[in-house]
């Protein structure tokens, strides 16, 4: 089982539990999985196919959160990256 398909059964057991909370912000299960469905279809719109690579610049967000399972969830590959 990938990552993608334990998101999408964790909001089909327990939708309204918080599956992020990053500064003051609460997302659920069921919100995750569906922004995080969103995400992975424009990413595919985009060109991006089956093992290609998506640069993420690493820092606590909801966003990064989002982006690293739409890529779970497509077979893309979140590569991270830090300013250091």
């Amino acid at each position: 089982m990938d990552l993608g398909a334990v998101l999408r059964q964790s909001a089909a057991k327990s939708p309204t539990k918080p599956a992020v909370v990053c500064d003051g912000q609460v997302v659920t299960y069921e919100e995750l999985d569906r922004s995080t469905d969103a995400l992975a279809h424009w990413l595919l719109e985009q060109g991006l196919e089956l093992g290609d690579r998506v640069a993420i610049h690493w820092h606590n967000s909801v966003e990064v959160v989002n982006l690293y399972f739409a890529c779970f969830k497509t077979g893309l590959i979140a590569v991270p990256s830090t300013t250091g």
